[in-house]
């Protein structure tokens, strides 16, 4: 199956996301600004991209306690028995 061609929008949001990305978080805005010039929809776009991915780390850590996936032995948690 052919993969639908992107949008030419959508290689700048990917392009200026990753770039907005290396920017220190107190840069962006500027950074942004400048980037964007005049097209005030691209860069709300990759604002909300970037609050997303700000957002998003909190749903990256595991549920468990630190500890239990530094264990040298099977440990329990509630009924599950983890073994690594």
């Amino acid at each position: 199956m052919e993969k639908p061609e992107q949008p030419k929008h959508w290689d700048s949001v990917k392009d200026l996301f990753g770039a907005a990305l290396e920017v220190a978080p107190e840069q962006r805005g500027a950074f942004l600004r400048d980037a964007c010039g005049s097209n005030e929809s691209l860069r709300v776009e990759i604002e909300s991209l970037l609050s997303a991915y700000e957002n998003s780390s909190e749903l990256s850590q595991p549920p468990w306690p630190a500890v239990a996936v530094e264990m040298a032995t099977p440990q329990f948690i509630g009924p599950y028995h983890l073994l690594e």
